[in-house]
């Protein structure tokens, strides 16, 4: 008992130190975005960043009597103060600007919608932007459809020609917004597309253009009508060429840091005269959850607390003490749940999957006649099986595209890093063996694709426990989304764990599942 009961202690204390870890970089943003040694010797190898951009594109980038200008090109000299590097902007072309990064000739391009085409060609950073499209035009057009049959001029290049994929139109190409303008205001098109604060920018500055509303007493007056087209939002961001992932990461946290200096406010005030809509993170709500964390661990070291007191001095009434040791068996539970949850919230994309893991381990080893303490230390182990990810960075959990093999080399180290962290807890050596082996396959195959790791065990000397606590993992894994790709029906999610029977899986116990998988649909 005694064991035990420091057991709990040792892992409320452990669970605590990783709460404060997770909570730090939340309460002091400025530690998320200090540039580590190896950072500042990445920049200092690099010598020069080279930015490329859109040179006709304002207010997010022109050319003004020989000089750029613009939101990026203030962008850029607010990047290069806070990184210490120096940053050549070289405003061109839109199409150039691209085949320039393309082909390595430039570092960054300073502004680019993220789209699925493009991530396959570039690398981005955190969005710093929030963008829509609009139709400018002459005529009485409502959306989209009133597009059908219709002259519209896009710029080439250029994500917007997208929202005319499901109408019939004729589609005319410009090389930038004023010569798609030009061709507005000399009747060579009947409407145009383009970022709203692009249109509406040059609407602004033109001479030929009035940017009201239809005079109806003077039905010859000019006029442009601009309509915000629905659903058009999209994240804007810099692009990256593939070959300096390592400088994306290092943009983003300078970023994070004129954002939290309220220096993108200002560009936004100085280039739209508001505030543009960004993405602010979920700070608050991770907070929210690890606050509730530490005070469900408080109450539950109150509890603790309590029952030794009442141990050591009412030793006699044993029915007094098993109410208190089944609170203390809740209160670990509740832990393990509020940890779990925790952990998900550093991997966004993996919300609810320590617990359905948990359930659908705690169904099988029902299935196969484990004891119920066997059963309780397998559900918690299943909870908390994923804790080594807090020891992967950030921008590897969250990142969408593939991992390189350096980033999945550092993914295979988070069961090392949650068997670390519970090295501690004497008693909770099934709750390890879960953490540390659930990557391990039957047949021990140590390369190729879903690869065994640490690839120390195979077949029977894998504990029990992770041996279910893989089948449970990877069947939810298969059956939810992630960043990279959508989550699998459950027929196809089924086929592939019966493929992998004795080779990523234990035979009889996929046997047991499948029979389990018949008979709760819900699962």
């Amino acid at each position: 008992m005694r064991k035990r009961n420091k057991g709990i202690l040792i892992f409320y204390i452990s669970i605590v130190i990783i709460i404060i870890m997770l909570a730090l970089p939340l309460v002091f943003p400025q530690m998320r975005s200090n540039l580590t040694s190896t950072d500042k010797a990445y920049l200092k190898n690099l010598g020069t960043i080279v930015a490329v951009g859109d040179e006709a594109y304002p207010p997010f980038g022109f050319v003004e009597n020989g000089q750029p200008e613009g939101y990026e090109k203030d962008l850029v000299e607010a990047f290069s103060e806070v990184l210490g590097i120096e940053i050549v902007y070289k405003p061109t072309l839109w199409v150039e600007a691209q085949e320039t990064l393309l082909k390595g000739d430039a570092h960054i391009l300073t502004g680019m919608r993220i789209t699925a085409d493009r991530k396959e060609e570039y690398d981005f950073t955190d969005p710093y932007l929030l963008t829509s499209f609009s139709i400018i035009t002459p005529h009485d057009i409502s959306g989209i459809e009133g597009l059908e049959g219709k002259r519209v001029v896009v710029q080439e290049g250029s994500n917007t020609v997208r929202v005319l994929d499901d109408v019939n139109t004729n589609i005319i190409t410009v090389p930038s917004p004023l010569v798609a303008l030009d061709y507005l205001n000399k009747g060579l098109a009947d409407a145009w597309i383009e970022n709203h604060q692009v249109a509406t920018y040059y609407l602004n500055k033109s001479t030929e253009a009035t940017f009201t509303i239809r005079d109806n007493n003077n039905p010859d007056s000019t006029f442009y009508r601009v309509i915000s087209l629905q659903n058009t939002s999209g994240d804007y961001a810099i692009a990256v060429n593939k070959d300096y992932i390592r400088l994306t990461r290092i943009l983003n946290k300078a970023l994070l840091q004129l954002r939290n200096e309220g220096k993108l406010d200002s560009l936004d005030l100085k280039w739209f005269g508001l505030t543009m809509a960004r993405d602010t993170g979920n700070s608050k709500m991770w907070l929210s959850i690890l606050l509730l964390s530490f005070v469900s661990l408080t109450i539950g070291c109150l509890l603790f607390s309590y029952n030794e007191i009442l141990r050591y001095n009412v030793n006699q009434k044993t029915k007094e003490l098993k109410d208190q040791n089944d609170k203390l068996t809740n209160f670990t539970l509740n832990t393990a749940q509020a940890f779990g949850k925790a952990i998900e919230f550093k991997d966004i994309y993996t919300g609810g999957h320590s617990q359905r893991v948990a359930e659908i381990s705690n169904v099988i080893g029902d299935k196969i006649g484990l004891d119920k303490d066997i059963l309780f230390q397998l559900y918690l182990g299943a909870l908390i099986h994923d804790v080594g990810k807090v020891g992967i960075p950030d921008e590897i959990l969250k990142k969408p595209g593939k991992l390189t093999d350096e980033e999945y080399s550092m993914i295979k180290e988070h069961p090392k890093i949650g068997d670390n962290i519970l090295s501690h807890l004497e008693d909770y050596q099934y709750i390890r063996q879960i953490v540390l082996y659930h990557h391990e396959r039957y047949d021990g195959k140590k390369d190729g694709n879903f690869a065994a790791y640490p690839g120390k065990l195979k077949g029977e000397a894998i504990p029990l426990a992770a041996r279910i606590v893989s089948i449970a993992d990877s069947y939810d894994a298969m059956t939810s989304d992630r960043p990279y790709r959508k989550a699998l029906d459950k027929e196809e999610a089924k086929r592939r764990i019966l493929s992998d029977s004795g080779k990523q899986f234990d035979p009889y116990l996929v046997s047991v599942f499948m029979k389990i998988l018949d008979q709760h649909k819900d699962i």
